[in-house]
């Protein structure tokens, strides 16, 4: 059977307004929040609320994590952010479909870490990872290492709309459950076992 990929308007937009959005200004193990809907511990970023929350600069060991109540919409607009986590999913969205849109120009980096540095540890099998659908737009470009198992994994849709992607991963590159689609972009994948795996 020939499978399609359908993008709803607000998948398909990446355009946004630092003036109505929630600012999040990472600054090595410290976080800056200018807005409603997101509250750090730490280097941990939690969102519980949709909207738009624009994320600039570099979080050394932390990671954000969605968790939308009522399944609410979430969009992180990466502008120029890093994110590495060293014993979890740098980008975690538990709860609500989520956007990722790259902002023009902007040059972001995410990564998790290795296996043998979380023995015991109960997490996540990529470095960003959905518990809903997964949307990524925008012309920027995202660069992703999976050094646990997985670059980018969705457990409901993944959907890339544009943008630029460098994966690299120890087990798959990019994961979805219940598809993959693609609608543009450009895509350079390095990893062990499958570019694209759908289950």
């Amino acid at each position: 059977a020939l499978t399609e990929g359908e993008y709803s308007e607000k998948e398909l937009n990446d355009s946004w307004s630092e003036d109505q959005a929630t600012v999040i200004t990472l600054d090595g193990e410290s976080v800056e929040i200018m807005g409603s809907g997101a509250q750090a511990e730490g280097s941990v970023i939690t969102i519980n609320a949709e909207g738009d929350y624009v994320i600039s600069g570099e979080l050394t060991d932390g990671r954000i994590v969605v968790s939308a109540a009522e399944k609410g919409d979430v969009r992180l607009i990466l502008n120029n952010a890093s994110i590495t986590s060293s014993d979890s999913a740098a980008i975690d969205v538990q709860e609500g479909n989520t956007i990722i849109t790259l902002a023009e120009d902007s040059e972001n980096y995410v990564e998790d870490g290795a296996a043998d540095e979380q023995a015991g540890t109960d997490r996540n099998n990529a470095a960003v990872y959905g518990q809903d659908d997964l949307v990524f737009n925008g012309t920027g470009t995202l660069t992703v290492k999976g050094n646990y198992k997985n670059a980018i994994q969705s457990k409901d849709d993944l959907k890339f709309i544009s943008g630029n992607y460098n994966i690299e991963a120890v087990n798959h590159g990019l994961v979805g459950k219940d598809c993959i689609t693609v609608k543009d972009g450009t895509f350079e994948i390095s990893a062990a076992n499958d570019g694209m795996h759908a289950t």
